[in-house]
């Protein structure tokens, strides 16, 4: 029963993260340059375009310097809703939840401790640098996560050798690398 009680607060301590990027985002996400790309891209595979943007002289341009994962993703999502910025918002939000709580949760795991599991939690999801990036439309939200994600998966299959877990993991990295092609070094 402990045990439940456990995750719940580590539920708890994910969901005011996420609530805390809501607040933060309240009158919008922020964006950078390269939003511009990530969102022109995701519109024009919609539009059966390609992975590319239109110059303003009306010329195509195929994006070969961004890795196409997140685009992919923010394109499957803006069948749900047609404002971009809002759809990004709320992945944004889901994904900081979802990242404190694998994070948090697998602390706890390996370390039974409640309190260094929650104060893990409570830091990351009142850490500023964490707070600026998941409130900008950027890739490394859904890069942080299939990281994470990877690295977990490495070090439970370090923990009982059952080979599911390393495969978890490759697939991890491997999505990490079509979200931000930074990850390379971490596939060697």
């Amino acid at each position: 029963m402990k045990c439940s009680k456990d995750w719940l607060l580590l539920l708890f301590i994910s969901l005011l993260g996420g609530g805390l990027i809501a607040y933060v985002t309240r009158g919008g996400i922020g964006v950078e340059s390269d939003t511009a790309s990530y969102l022109g891209a995701a519109r024009n595979l919609i539009h059966g375009d390609g992975f590319g943007f239109y110059y303003p002289s009306g010329r195509f341009v195929f994006i070969s310097g961004w890795a196409p994962l997140y685009s992919l993703c923010l394109a499957g999502l803006l069948y749900i809703s047609s404002t971009p910025i809002e759809i990004v918002r709320w992945l944004n939000i889901i994904l900081f939840s979802v990242m404190i709580l694998i994070a948090s949760g697998y602390l706890y795991h390996f370390s039974r401790s409640l309190l260094l599991s929650a104060s893990f939690g409570i830091l990351v999801a009142f850490s500023s640098l964490f707070i600026r990036v998941y409130s900008t439309a950027m890739s490394e939200p859904l890069f942080f996560l299939f990281v994470l994600t990877g690295f977990i998966g490495i070090l439970i299959y370090l923990e009982n050798y059952k080979s599911n877990y390393l495969y978890f993991s490759a697939i991890a990295m491997g999505m990490a690398l079509l979200t931000r092609y930074s990850a390379i070094p971490l596939l060697c």
